[in-house]
């Protein structure tokens, strides 16, 4: 996993941030990735930002100003040295274990060198995050419209039971180690 860095994108939330950082420290996330490629970028930096990414071990860099996450998203790119990059907002809690986050970083590396996706979205399904602004209303009365064009389809993964169902199986799945 030397060949992975993890950016983090935070913006006056220092409470969840250290959450987050906890929550992949406890579950193994930095046992797979060094120090030197975990970077934060902090959005109007401050000196209770600087602790924090030092109590984790990480890089920073930030902005006196609120530069918006497409311009800090560049400048963690930018400060990437390794083959393969995560990026994380503040509130990317990990709740899964070491060993299966390992074999899932596993599993996206693998399809990324094989060049079955360039990108991949990592998210829970059982735990995807709140608020989860992209669920409507009633579920039942999304599932009657053309759902084919629907803005927020990988949104729709974390709140649909059978989301291959719904979009007519034309979404591949990919499960440990091997995709079907």
């Amino acid at each position: 996993m030397e060949d992975i860095t993890i950016g983090y994108l935070s913006w006056k939330r220092q409470n969840i941030l250290n959450q987050t950082l906890m929550s992949h420290k406890t579950n193994g996330l930095f046992d797979l990735i060094k120090p030197e490629n975990r970077i934060i970028f902090f959005q109007e930096i401050t000196n209770d930002d600087i602790l924090i990414a030092n109590n984790f071990q990480c890089n920073y860099i930030g902005d006196i100003e609120n530069a918006g996450i497409l311009n800090a998203f560049i400048k963690l790119i930018e400060n990437c040295n390794t083959k393969y990059f995560i990026f994380c907002e503040n509130d990317w809690y990990l709740y899964e274990n070491k060993y299966n986050t390992n074999k899932l970083l596993f599993d996206c590396v693998a399809l990324l060198d094989n060049n079955i996706c360039d990108i991949i979205k990592l998210r829970h399904r059982k735990y995807p995050g709140l608020p989860l602004y992209s669920i409507p209303l009633d579920i039942n009365d999304w599932k009657c419209q053309n759902v084919s064009g629907f803005p927020y389809k990988l949104e729709s993964l974390h709140w649909l039971e059978n989301p291959n169902l719904v979009y007519k199986n034309v979404l591949t799945e990919y499960n440990s180690n091997h995709y079907k």
